[in-house]
C-alpha cells in the first residue's frame, strides 16, 4: 500500500508540499483498520484518563500529569521519551522511535496537551460517551483540541511498530504544553525539530465532514491600553475621563476590522476595567 508523504513548511499559513519518499506497506486498509478496532478500548481508556486531568494552560501540576502518564505509554510501546522541563508552564514531553529504514524519511509529530478550560472544568463535566445522531460521541474538556489526537498519532505508530511496518528513519512525537496561548515556551524547540524532519503531521482536529486540514492560518494577539483620568464618580465625575468609555469606542473600531481582509479573523476576547464601583477607572 503506497502512500507519498506530506511536509509541511514551519511558519504562518504552512501549506503541505510534496516529500520525496513514497511510504510502502504490505498492509491493506481493512488490515489497519481491524488493528485499530482491536485497540479501540484501550484507546478509549487512555483518553478518558487524560481528559479527566485538568490540564488548561496555566494548570501547570495538570499538565504535567497528562504529560507523565503519555510518558508512560509512549515508554510501553517502545518509544524513548525525555522531558523539556519549564519554570511557568508545564514541561514538553518528546518520544522517539527508530524505524528500520536508515536511508528513510524522519518524520515529525505534534500535538499539545494544555486546553483553554480553567481548574475544576474536569470535574464539572468528566469524559463521557453518548449516542449521538447514530454514532457514538466523546464529550468532555481538551477531548477534541487535542487529547485524543495526540492519542490517535501515538496509538497509529503502535500499530505500525507492532506490524513491524516502521519504514522511517526516525519518528519523533512532541507533546507541547503552551500551544493554546501560543506556543511562547515551545515554538523553538518545535522549529528546531521540524527543520530536521522530511515530514511532518500536526495532530490538531480535522473539518465536521471528515476532511484532512493540510494548512492552516497563523495568529496574532494583541494588547489594547486605555489611560485616563481618575475622579471621585458621585462628587466630580467631571473632573475625570472615563477609560471604559474610550475602550468601548475602541473596542467597536477594532471588531469593525473583522472580515475586511479575505481569510482574516479579528475578534476581542478579553476586556478589563476598573477597580471600584465610585471611581472614574482611569486605566484599562
Amino acid at each position: 500500500m503506497p502512500v507519498r508523504l506530506l511536509s509541511l513548511v514551519p511558519g504562518r499559513g504552512a501549506k503541505a508540499k510534496p516529500c520525496p519518499y513514497i511510504w510502502r506497506s504490505s498492509m491493506n486498509a481493512r488490515q489497519v483498520v481491524g488493528q485499530a478496532e482491536q485497540l479501540m478500548q484501550q484507546y478509549l481508556d487512555d483518553l478518558k484518563t487524560i481528559v479527566n486531568i485538568d490540564s488548561g494552560t496555566y494548570t501547570r501540576s495538570g499538565v504535567d500529569r497528562v504529560g507523565a502518564y503519555l510518558h508512560e505509554r509512549f515508554q510501553a510501546f517502545g518509544f524513548s521519551t525525555r522531558f523539556e522541563r519549564q519554570e511557568q508552564f508545564g514541561d514538553h514531553l518528546i518520544a522517539t522511535h527508530t524505524g528500520k529504514a536508515p536511508a528513510g524519511p524522519h518524520i515529525l509529530l505534534i500535538g499539545h496537551i494544555d486546553t483553554v478550560f480553567p481548574e475544576g472544568e474536569a470535574q464539572r463535566r468528566p469524559f463521557a460517551i453518548d449516542q449521538q445522531n447514530g454514532g457514538r460521541i466523546a464529550t468532555g474538556p481538551g477531548v477534541l483540541d487535542m487529547k485524543s489526537g495526540v492519542l490517535i498519532g501515538m496509538y497509529g505508530l503502535h500499530i505500525l511498530i507492532s506490524a513491524r511496518e516502521v519504514n522511517y528513519k526516525q519518528a519523533t512525537f512532541i507533546c507541547n504544553s503552551d500551544e493554546e496561548i501560543g506556543s511562547p515556551s515551545s515554538k523553538s524547540l518545535i522549529q528546531e525539530l521540524a527543520r530536521q524532519a522530511d515530514a511532518v503531521i500536526v495532530l490538531e482536529p480535522g473539518r465536521a465532514k471528515g476532511t484532512v486540514v493540510s494548512s492552516r492560518r497563523g495568529s496574532g494577539q494583541y494588547r489594547v491600553e486605555v489611560r485616563g483620568i481618575s475622579a471621585h464618580a458621585g462628587v466630580e465625575p467631571q473632573k475625570g475621563r472615563n477609560g471604559i468609555l474610550e475602550l468601548s469606542y475602541q473596542v467597536q473600531r477594532m471588531q469593525a476590522l473583522n472580515g475586511t481582509i479575505p481569510g482574516t479573523t479579528l475578534s476581542v476576547t478579553i476586556i478589563r476595567g476598573g477597580e471600584r464601583t465610585n471611581v472614574v477607572p482611569y486605566y484599562d
